[in-house]
């Protein structure tokens, strides 16, 4: 699980306490992952939480070739702050920064 914030989407995924996740693992010297399991239909999987140093494309996909070669998992996701407002720990702006394109877009 790639999220674009430590604080609040990093926290909301770590929050959930069927997860189960333990203590923060260096991935490198600037992030950190954290590892947890869950059980889903009598099936136990393992999860991987990470945020990327920064907001931006770059930086995220940078962070998903580390969890890829650290972590070799069998599916990527990313959670956003839409996918959060939509369970209600988050509320999103009408406009967001796009950093890779130089201003503010969604106005």
């Amino acid at each position: 699980m790639i999220t674009a914030l430590a604080s609040p989407e990093l926290d909301a995924v770590r929050a959930m306490e069927s997860w189960h996740f333990g203590a923060a693992e260096s991935l490198d010297q600037v992030s950190f992952l954290y590892r947890g399991q869950f059980c889903a239909n009598g099936r136990d999987f393992s999860v991987t939480a990470a945020a990327a140093p920064r907001m931006g494309m770059v930086a995220a996909a940078t962070l998903t070739q580390k969890m890829i070669q650290r972590v070799r998992p069998r599916l990527i996701a990313m959670t956003g702050i839409r996918q959060l407002a939509a369970l209600g720990l988050a509320s999103p702006q009408h406009c967001g920064w796009s950093a890779q394109r130089g201003g503010i877009r969604g106005r």
